[in-house]
């Protein structure tokens, strides 16, 4: 009886079937309490009540249901907390009470699900600490309690007894500690997203050994690099990582150089992101190997050098982001060569010399952010023919030439900031529906 649209109350008379296994009442319009009369059918192997209208306590009388083994709550308006007596399920191998609105602290007596894969609570009001206990269920797949309050520390034996465990989901919590070491026993983990919190200490340098590993994000925390290294060693770990598609460490305080064997890094990196984290050094020429790169993001750090010309390999590159990261010398012509490109954040950096004819055959750009750099000679004439483009922010810098009655083909722009440049020329009035036009101190009429 799943996706009606169902509402109202659940008849008691329907807990009268005696014989019931398994009861899907999902994607509805249930609302009231949950009733007491679930406790009734012992016999329940399935109880999928999402996605509906349900308010109050998960009724303690759901411990009563010994034989079930999927559970699912969520995406319902509850304001109670979590049952102890929900520990008395043993054979619970799913629990999915995401979005439902729960409070309290955790239950001692979740340990007792010996059988669960997954534990689904993510997108609730959890306080407290999380149990050691959870961190011991071997068979145990999924554990996601993203956007809670939950706060403390990861217990330093995780993953010593999580053979199975391929997600750990705890972003936008309030945890806090060193991110354990034991974590690189889970084998089989592919995806670690602890973003959003307060870690601290460094990133092991042996998370390389969990080689399944596809998806890391440890973006907004307190991480810094190991005391007394100049590279961020962790990063040459990841070498082993030949799964690996996003990478996500900004926000943090990492302090360090970026070694030579990012590019040595899984082709198959997506998401490369290390923003405001404190990175020093060069981009590293080897990034051109990163050959499935989407996404580059750099930007507020302390990087040296400049933009290494290798970066015109990554063919798939949608976006680049490297603004307000110390980088200097000029925009290199094989930018050109990325003909899927869509955004080029370069702005407040050290860059210098004329900006590249070619970068007006790049089709797909839609942003282009090159304000506050030392950019000099004429405004190619072709950046006016990406008719893609939205905004174009070339402001302080020192570029001349005439806004030319062409600016009118970017059909979809919005925003055009040419301020603090030496342009000279009228207006033309083929500018149209431009949302956004500053020319502050050019001498254009």
């Amino acid at each position: 009886m799943q996706y009606n649209q169902l509402e109202g109350i659940i008849p008691p008379t329907l807990f009268q079937c005696r014989a019931l296994q398994q009861l899907s009442l999902a994607q509805n319009k249930f609302s009231g309490d949950m009733p007491k009369l679930l406790g009734m059918r012992p016999e329940l192997e399935e109880l999928s009540l999402s996605f509906n209208s349900f308010t109050g306590s998960i009724p303690v009388e759901i411990g009563n249901l010994t034989k079930l083994k999927e559970l699912y709550l969520g995406s319902n308006n509850l304001t109670g907390s979590i049952p102890p007596s929900i520990g008395n399920i043993s054979r619970l191998e799913i629990v999915s009470c995401s979005r439902s609105s729960l409070k309290g602290g955790i239950p001692q007596e979740l340990g007792n699900f010996f059988n669960i894969s997954q534990l689904d609570f993510d997108f609730n009001n959890l306080t407290g600490v999380i149990p050691d206990r959870l961190f011991n269920i071997s068979f145990l797949r999924l554990f996601a309690f993203t956007s809670n309050r939950l706060s403390g520390a990861i217990p330093t034996t995780t993953g010593l007894w999580l053979p199975k465990l391929e997600g750990i989901f705890l972003a936008d919590n309030q945890l806090s500690g060193e991110i354990p070491i034991s974590i690189s026993n889970a084998s089989n983990l592919l995806e670690l997203e602890l973003s959003q919190n307060f870690f601290t200490g460094s990133i092991p340098d042996n998370l390389g050994s969990l080689t399944q590993l596809q998806f890391i994000n440890l973006e907004n925390n307190l991480l810094s690099n190991e005391p007394g290294k100049l590279e961020l060693n962790f990063l040459s770990s990841l070498v082993d990582c030949r799964s690996l598609q996003f990478l996500v460490l900004g926000f943090n305080r990492l302090t360090g150089i970026l070694p030579s064997s990012v590019g040595n890094l899984s082709a198959s990196i997506q998401m490369f992101n290390i923003q405001n984290a404190q990175v020093k050094g060069n981009i590293p020429l080897g990034i051109g190997n990163l050959s499935d790169m989407i996404t580059l993001v750099l930007s507020n750090n302390e990087l040296s050098g400049t933009i290494p010309s290798t970066i015109g390999q990554l063919k798939n590159l949608q976006r680049i982001h490297l603004e307000n990261s110390g980088l200097q010398g000029s925009i290199p012509n094989e930018l050109c060569n990325l003909n899927q490109l869509g955004e080029l954040h370069l702005r407040d950096c050290n860059i210098s010399g004329s900006i590249p004819n070619c970068i007006g055959n790049l089709s797909q750009l839609s942003d282009i952010a090159l304000q506050s750099n030392k950019l000099t000679s004429l405004i190619p004439f072709s950046l006016w023919s990406l008719g893609n483009l939205e905004a174009l922010n070339l402001s302080h810098n020192s570029l001349g030439n005439e806004l030319p009655t062409e600016v009118g083909r970017l059909g979809v722009i919005e925003e055009i900031d040419l301020s603090w440049n030496r342009m000279s020329s009228n207006i033309p009035s083929t500018i149209g529906d431009l949302q956004r036009l500053d020319q502050d101190s050019n001498p254009i009429t």
